[in-house]
C-alpha cells in the first residue's frame, strides 16, 4: 500500500522518524491519528516526497503504482532527471508517453540509474501496481 511503501522508503533512506509519534496531526484528511503510518506519512510530506493523491488526501490503504514509486524514490534520493535522461527513457520505454506528466522526471531518473527498465516488450507499465519484488528491487538499488 502507499502507507507501507512510505515506511519502507523512510527506512531505506535512513530518515529519522519517531515511530511512536502516531498522534501528530497530518495535513491529509484520510490519515487518522493513532495509526502506525502517521509518522512516516508526516516525514514524507515534510520532506517533499509526497503531496497526496489529491488535495488533502493521501490514500494510505491504496495500492501503490510503479510511477508513484519512481517519483517518491527520485524525490527522497534527490535524483533529478536531466533532459538527456528523460529523452533516453522516452526512447527506451515503449510506453513513456503513458507515464503521467508529474511522474516522468522520476521514472527517467530511475531509468538513467538502472533502477527501472522496461519489461520484455519495453514497457514500464506506469499504472500497474508494484509487486513486493519490484519494490524490493527498486529500494535496494536506491540504497
Amino acid at each position: 500500500t502507499r502507507a507501507e511503501f512510505v515506511k519502507m522508503l523512510a527506512m531505506a533512506v535512513g530518515a529519522e522518524v519517531n515511530a511512536e509519534d502516531t498522534q501528530n496531526a497530518t495535513e491529509f484528511s484520510d490519515v487518522t491519528s493513532g495509526e502506525w503510518y502517521v509518522p512516516y506519512i508526516n516525514w514524507a510530506a515534510e520532506a517533499g516526497v509526497v503531496t497526496g493523491k489529491s488535495a488533502g488526501v493521501f490514500a494510505p490503504d491504496e495500492e501503490v503504482t510503479r510511477e508513484e514509486i519512481a517519483k517518491m524514490i527520485s524525490l527522497a534520493s534527490g535524483w533529478l532527471a536531466n533532459e538527456a535522461a528523460a529523452a533516453t527513457a522516452a526512447s527506451s520505454l515503449s510506453d513513456f508517453s503513458a507515464i503521467s506528466d508529474w511522474a516522468q522526471n522520476g521514472v527517467a531518473a530511475l531509468h538513467a540509474r538502472g533502477v527501472v527498465s522496461g519489461d520484455e516488450a519495453g514497457a514500464f507499465n506506469p499504472d500497474d501496481y508494484a509487486t513486493r519484488a519490484e519494490v524490493a528491487k527498486m529500494l535496494c538499488a536506491t540504497i
